[in-house]
Parts: structure tokens; sequence; C-alpha cells
């Protein structure tokens, strides 16, 4: 992952493609590296870094981009 201001292109290894994404979903990505492992964790974490609400708000755009992750074949998500 390379990061300029707040664009980050991140290279997947798995699929030899490389993707463009903001500052939020690599924070989210980062965080998963860094052995956060599910929704509530990172949601919690991103809330303090960013100095937001941890919300459902919040939960629910961690989750959406957890899928657009799991889509593109960054991560794979497993069921809790």
């Amino acid at each position: 992952m390379r990061c300029w201001d707040d664009t980050c292109i991140v290279y997947s290894e798995l699929t030899g493609q490389t993707h463009l994404m903001g500052s939020f979903p690599a924070l989210v990505l980062t965080l998963l590296k860094d052995g956060l492992s599910n929704s509530v964790q990172l949601s919690a974490r991103i809330a303090s870094t960013l100095q937001v609400e941890d919300d459902a708000k919040l939960l629910a755009t961690i989750e959406e981009t957890l899928a657009d992750f799991e889509r593109l074949g960054l991560v794979e998500l497993n069921p809790v």
C-alpha cells in the first residue's frame, strides 16, 4: 500500500490487481493487517483514531467497506 494525501493504491498479490482507494478504506485495511479482526473492534479503533462517534453509522460504513474488500478479493471474511 502506498498513500499520498487522501489517496492510496493497494496491490493484491493474491489477485494481481491494483486498487485505488481513499484514506478511510486504507485505514480499515491497515487495521486489519494490524490484527483487528471484526467490525466492532475496527469501529472502536477508527472512532478513537479519527475522533468521531462510535455509532451504528460508522459500523455500517465499516461493514460496507469490508464487503467491498471481499468482493475485490482483498480480504476473506469469516462468518461469526
